[in-house]
């Protein structure tokens, strides 16, 4: 595990964030107008030293599973579920494009309102479907290490 490797606890997401950052821009300087085809393989061993690399196959429950092996023995499905936001700037009701830095894969979101999306989470909760909330973090409010976030 690479965390071992290099004597910490804890993944150092900011290091990592700043050299995938670095590289991608030197990539995306595209010298020339061309990218080479490296780059990805370049990208993906920056991520084996920060995280470790993707295990071929590991152990679960006494028997082995490779990690689309290990999805399709959960069920799990990605196209079961949907993103879902509450911007009252955007109309509701609508996919929306979120014009945030974080957004960086470029999805599309359903709009609705606050009370709306508050329905949905309880609805899921009560029928045990989980919920993945997504939040900024960067805000002076945000506590991670004391578990609050402030709103003033």
């Amino acid at each position: 595990m690479a965390l071992l490797y290099i004597g910490e606890d804890k993944h150092n997401h900011g290091e990592m964030d700043a050299v995938l950052s670095s590289f991608m821009n030197g990539v995306n300087k595209k010298r020339g107008g061309k990218i080479t085809p490296k780059w990805l393989e370049a990208y993906e061993a920056i991520l084996d030293v920060y995280l470790g690399k993707v295990p071929e196959q590991f152990e679960y429950d006494r028997d082995f599973y490779t990690p689309l092996s290990f999805s399709e023995f959960t069920g799990f499905n990605p196209d079961d579920y949907i993103e879902i936001t509450s911007y009252t700037h955007h109309p509701f009701y609508e996919k929306i494009n979120l014009e945030i830095p974080d957004n960086w894969s470029d999805d599309y979101y359903y709009n609705v309102p606050l009370n709306d999306l508050m329905e949905i989470i309880d609805n899921a909760f009560n029928r045990v479907y989980s919920v993945c909330w997504d939040g900024d973090v960067s805000d002076k409010g945000f506590s991670h290490k004391n578990g609050v976030a402030i709103i003033p």
